[in-house]
């Protein structure tokens, strides 16, 4: 039996929602490297006093912790907490 008007409509909305959720999922990612560089500028400070390695492991850090919040997102389900889509890493 073909989908009616309603159905089409309510479906339509529960897919802008999902990928409205999931840009926002996605655009937490890079404030999460922000603050991976600013963890690694700190924690290197207790340890070396070269301000240029300082930078070099803190942009490290920002990459490494940009990405695996990246793919901690993309690996996450689309629905949020409702069970629905791919489990998220753990």
């Amino acid at each position: 039996m073909p989908a009616t008007v309603t159905q089409l409509g309510a479906d339509d909305r529960c897919n802008d929602a999902a990928l409205s959720a999931r840009m926002l999922q996605r655009a937490k990612a890079p404030h999460t490297a922000l603050a991976g560089y600013y963890a690694t500028f700190g924690l290197s400070g207790l340890t070396m006093t070269s301000d240029p390695w300082r930078q070099v492991f803190a942009v490290i850090g920002a990459v490494v912790i940009g990405l695996t919040a990246w793919a901690r997102l993309a690996a996450s389900s689309p629905g949020g907490p409702s069970g629905h889509g791919r489990p998220a890493l753990s």
